[in-house]
């Protein structure tokens, strides 16, 4: 960040000072955009590090509209949008809010992409006071929360129901779980490759195979798909392994693939790129052509207390360091330290939580079944919380107080939905 003297942008003493105020909600409200929107910060990003914008994903509601959810960008003068080249790199391709201590006049910033962006000049500091544009959402109470929760779980399970009435059970728990592999920033191209790769084909194609020719079907079917093969990158491949994936793609695949540009790899930890992330999608498929996703799910919600019904759906779901993956982090690249899960007991929670549970409720209401659909809802409502995402830190923060934490599933979604979509549609 640049640095400038305190007499040339008055109060603000340098660009760490506002992106401090802004990271703690110190900016007196109401907050307006030089586009005359008056905005709410429901939460303001996790702090950027290296190349792109100074926070990620940001929630920012916007007076009688959707909140939007992006990134923000710090800067004491706003021409420091175009001097330091953001206009022209499309990491910042994601800001919708460029936060300045004078505007010099502009009214919006243009990002690589075309797209303008409004400007926010901040107010004078406000020393240890919260941002009178902050949420209102958060003065509800924990039953409040947990209602919130609930209603997130019903809203989901509503459009799981529509999608198994066109995909069908297996298919449409196919695509969620994939899609959920994507994390926040990649869900959209994972559930490319699902529908582009449905599970019925991979069962007719790969379930007479032993395991080790079912293996690299798969795995070169939806790795090829997503466009990481060494051939796809102009790369030779490198070992046995990468090898028989290629001849896969070659021999059954070789149709389009996702162009490079739809994936978001910038600051993604290692162990979660979507390449070692679509080899935990291919461990899971190659499950679910030896025994269907829904008659399992089934089964562990049938045995046993709903209270440990999502317990077990966790371990079903997770899966350890085993493979090629366990020890790569790409074609020929071994990955320093010891072996990592392929899909761990944390997120392995989280999709039960926001996909299995759901979509069993939904399976439920979908075949007439209300006993399937009440056992998932007890078992969302016993389920201990899953994660710890910096969006749900700082909401279970603004709620209960500095290093608060939230152990019960139905509030953390609530918390979450509150924080997402504001305080409106939280009530």
């Amino acid at each position: 960040m640049t640095h400038y003297p305190s007499t040339v942008f008055p109060p603000w003493r340098s660009e760490g000072e506002l992106a401090r105020a802004w990271a703690e909600g110190r900016l007196p409200g109401p907050l307006r955009t030089t586009w005359g929107q008056e905005v709410a910060v429901l939460f303001p990003g996790r702090p950027g590090t290296d190349r792109g914008p100074d926070f990620r994903d940001a929630v920012v509601a916007r007076v009688g509209r959707e909140p939007l959810r992006g990134d923000v960008e710090i800067h004491l003068c706003a021409r420091g949008w175009t001097e330091h080249g953001h206009a022209e790199d499309p990491a910042y391709n994601r800001v919708l809010l460029h936060v300045v201590a004078d505007t010099q006049g502009l009214v919006s910033s243009r990002r690589q992409d075309g797209a303008l962006v409004p400007i926010l000049q901040a107010p004078a500091p406000a020393r240890g006071a919260p941002s009178g544009g902050g949420p209102s959402a958060f003065s509800l109470s924990l039953d409040d929360m947990s209602e919130a929760g609930i209603r997130k779980f019903r809203d989901r399970a509503a459009l799981l129901e529509g999608e198994t009435a066109v995909w069908g059970t297996d298919e449409t728990l196919y695509q969620r779980l994939l899609r959920a592999l994507g994390y926040s920033q990649n869900t959209g191209p994972f559930l490319d490759i699902a529908q582009a790769v449905p599970l019925h084909v991979l069962r007719g194609m790969a379930g007479a195979l032993p395991s080790k020719e079912a293996e690299a079907l798969v795995s070169g079917l939806l790795i090829g798909t997503g466009g990481f093969l060494p051939s796809q990158r102009g790369l030779p491949p490198p070992d046995l392994f990468a090898r028989s994936l290629e001849a896969a793609w070659k021999t059954w695949g070789g149709g389009a693939s996702l162009p490079r540009d739809r994936w978001i790899t910038f600051r993604v930890r290692p162990d979660n790129h979507p390449l070692r992330r679509l080899g935990a999608a291919a461990a899971l498929a190659e499950r679910f052509i030896r025994e269907p996703p829904v008659d399992s799910a089934l089964d562990i919600l049938a045995h046993g207390e709903p209270g440990t019904a999502a317990a077990r759906m966790k371990r079903w779901l997770a899966i350890g360091p085993l493979g090629y993956w366990a020890h790569h982090r790409d074609f020929g690249v071994e990955k320093a330290g010891k072996p990592s899960a392929l899909l761990g007991a944390e997120r392995a929670g989280e999709m039960v939580v926001s996909v299995l549970l759901p979509f069993l409720a939904a399976y439920g209401a979908w075949t007439g079944r209300a006993d399937i659909a009440g056992r998932a809802r007890e078992a969302f409502l016993s389920c201990a919380g899953a994660g710890d995402s910096g969006l749900l830190r700082w909401a279970a923060g603004q709620t209960l107080g500095p290093g608060a934490s939230v152990r019960s599933a139905a509030i953390q979604q609530g918390l979450l939905a509150v924080a997402k979509d504001g305080s409106a549609r939280a009530r």
